[in-house]
């Protein structure tokens, strides 16, 4: 645990998803429509309490996590129900072809651009919590209750370029060599700030190349 659980949520949606797939006349079973809501539920049970540590149960209350970078609780609020009301997109796939009316006859077809475009939306909108939930893990404020607040008026953008003969360069000390992935035919350094503005430009162009490449 949490790795088990987390793969559980996976298992679950697999299952169900492609046991329907296979199976088209299991969409009208009560059991199979079960399953599915069940591994709906279980998906967005996962997102509040591990995946966005949201919510918490301290003492047999549940309560919303004390620090919070975004100002207004009724964002996370928000999102939380936008986030469940997209995951049941599913039933929508539910509706039966085949009606009088010509719409009805491959509803499927006008319906799978619109499932597609709310998954992404839904991703994204999950991609916020879950990057402000690694953020507090990382520097140690997710799990201490005596943490009375981050400034994030101090907070800073990633600098880049600074690899030249800067001011600061002839102190003395040079700075250490960041780490890298040594391939052989290509080092991937794990951080930026060494590198000027188009030499991550490149790197994100080859990575994106790479990503649409792989998916077609």
């Amino acid at each position: 645990w949490p790795h088990l659980g987390n793969a559980m949520k996976y298992v679950t949606a697999q299952t169900v998803g492609l046991y329907g797939l296979y199976h088209p006349d299991a969409r009208q079973n009560p059991l199979w429509i079960f399953g599915f809501v069940f591994a709906t539920m279980y998906q967005f049970t996962w997102d509040i309490f591990m995946d966005w540590d949201m919510v918490r149960i301290k003492g047999g209350t549940v309560k919303m996590r004390e620090t919070l970078l975004y100002k207004s609780p009724t964002f996370y609020i928000c999102i939380a129900c936008i986030n469940l009301v997209l995951r049941f997109f599913w039933t929508l796939t539910l509706l039966p072809e085949g009606g009088a009316e010509a719409w009805q006859q491959n509803i499927q077809v006008r319906l799978s651009p619109i499932l597609a475009g709310a998954e992404i939306c839904r991703r994204c909108m999950w991609g916020f919590l879950r990057l402000e939930n690694e953020h507090l893990h990382v520097y140690g404020t997710a799990i201490d209750e005596t943490f009375d607040g981050m400034e994030t008026s101090k907070m800073e953008p990633m600098k880049m370029g600074g690899g030249g003969g800067g001011s600061g360069g002839s102190s003395g000390e040079r700075e250490q060599e960041p780490a890298c992935l040594d391939l052989g035919f290509i080092r991937i350094q794990s951080s930026t700030k060494h590198l000027s503005n188009q030499e991550v430009l490149n790197e994100l162009t080859a990575l994106a190349v790479f990503v649409a490449g792989g998916g077609l």
